[in-house]
């Protein structure tokens, strides 16, 4: 009798997206360049999906059951870089609860207000 895996999850960027984040990761300005910037621009080049699936991680069935439920744990992200060109691509890991820190924005508006808005 088959098993039905089960996903439910809408990941927030997919390959293709420009998105803006820091760099590295968290507040302030990165130097790379002639100048600072306060923010980084990118395009995703990948979305990798990790599971809660334990340390193994595998997902090892030992009863009968109909349906599997799998969790999202963190999404990570590889972000190649608009500018500056000198820059490698770099991967963002974003957890998958409402409550994560936002590292990815859509626009660098709203990167700029987060990062206004946070002690």
């Amino acid at each position: 009798m088959p098993i039905h895996v089960s996903l439910d999850y809408t990941v927030p960027f997919q390959v293709g997206d420009e998105v803006f984040t820091s760099y590295p990761a968290g507040n302030g300005e990165f130097v790379g360049g002639p100048a600072s910037y306060p923010s980084f621009k990118g395009t995703i080049s990948s979305v990798k999906l990790m599971f809660a699936l334990g340390p193994t991680n595998s997902c090892t069935i030992t009863e009968s059951i109909d349906n599997k439920e799998l969790t999202v744990e963190k999404v990570v992200y590889t972000v190649v870089p608009s500018h500056p060109s000198h820059q490698s691509a770099f991967m963002v890991e974003c957890g998958a609860t409402s409550d994560s820190d936002t590292k990815l924005f859509s626009t660098e508006a709203e990167l700029l207000a987060y990062q206004e808005a946070k002690p």
